[in-house]
């Protein structure tokens, strides 16, 4: 973390982390999408019931796609990096 050469990065090391806490906050604004809509009478609070869990489900695959893209560039990069050595 306090590598003032940048000869190491960091951003491989927590994507885990990363990913994890994108579930917990897909998973958060999904759960209280599906109680607005319990609260709400009507036509809309069955919508936002039924796009809850639509919601949960490409939240969590953009953000395992974002940071597959972040693992494939860093890779990429050290992969040039050692070719030009």
């Amino acid at each position: 973390m306090f590598d003032l050469s940048f000869s190491r990065f960091v951003s491989p090391s927590i994507v885990t982390l990363l990913f994890i806490l994108a579930i917990v906050v897909a998973s958060v604004v999904a759960l209280s999408t599906s109680i607005a809509g319990l609260a709400t009478i009507g036509r809309g609070g069955i919508i936002l019931v039924l796009l809850a869990p639509l919601y949960w489900l490409l939240g969590v695959i953009y953000a395992r796609v974002f940071l597959e893209l972040v693992i494939i560039l860093f890779r990429i990069e050290a992969n040039t990096r050692s070719s030009r050595t």
